[in-house]
């Protein structure tokens, strides 16, 4: 269980407000606190930054550097998830970028430096297809959530599916020609709200395509 917030823009801009609005729903949002570890990624024109800490994001004093795209997550272990431990800190970073939000019961994938379900998750949709290894976790493996943003080969993908508390597991999308924001909660009425079952992918001129995981899912 956790908060995410992630933005994807044409041109490197401010992300300080997206690390303060995380850190909002974190501490006072939806089933907060969410205290155990935080993380970010940032891509820019100069290169891209990697933050990881344990301690809750509202106990990190730091400057958020600018960027096209950044991904910040605030992690809250559920009863039976991982340790608190650096290495179980989203997101996490392989030839894409993923940050999860939810819970699924799925066996330690090879690869797999920590011990979250998270991670196996993560090389599963990088071993199959996104849209594949989605369905192969579908078919057989139990789970809460499956909601995730995932940067890979210049996309951007968003995935709400939810078997329970979907009041909760929620995913909000804004957009202008600029930018487009991606979030676990809302902070107004304008927010789009993704469809459960429904997949966003988003290229870099922030043009989307939408689609259902099975067609008679979305709802």
């Amino acid at each position: 269980m956790c908060r995410f917030v992630a933005v994807i823009s044409k041109e490197d801009m401010p992300l300080q407000p997206y690390f303060s609005f995380l850190l909002e729903q974190a501490k006072n949002g939806k089933r907060a606190p969410h205290p155990d570890g935080f993380g970010f990624w940032i891509k820019s024109r100069k290169g891209e930054y990697v933050y990881k800490s344990t301690l809750p994001i509202w106990e990190n004093d730091i400057t958020i550097p600018n960027g096209k795209i950044g991904f910040f997550h605030a992690r809250k272990r559920g009863e039976k998830g991982a340790d608190v431990d650096i290495k179980n800190v989203h997101p996490f970073i392989r030839e894409g970028v993923f940050m999860h939000n939810g819970f699924l019961n799925i066996p330690k994938h090879p690869m797999a430096i920590g011990n979250t379900d998270t991670e196996s998750f993560f090389l599963t949709l990088l071993e199959y297809g996104v849209k594949e290894g989605v369905k192969r976790i579908i078919k057989n493996y139990d789970f809460k959530s499956l909601n995730f943003v995932m940067h890979y080969k210049e996309m951007l993908y968003v995935l709400r599916l939810a078997k329970e508390l979907q009041d909760y597991f929620t995913i909000f999308i804004k957009r202008d020609n600029e930018k487009i924001v991606i979030s676990t909660e809302k902070d107004n009425n304008s927010w789009e709200e993704v469809k459960n079952g429904e997949l966003w992918i988003i290229n870099p001129g922030l043009e989307i395509d939408k689609s259902c995981i099975y067609q008679d899912m979305c709802h």
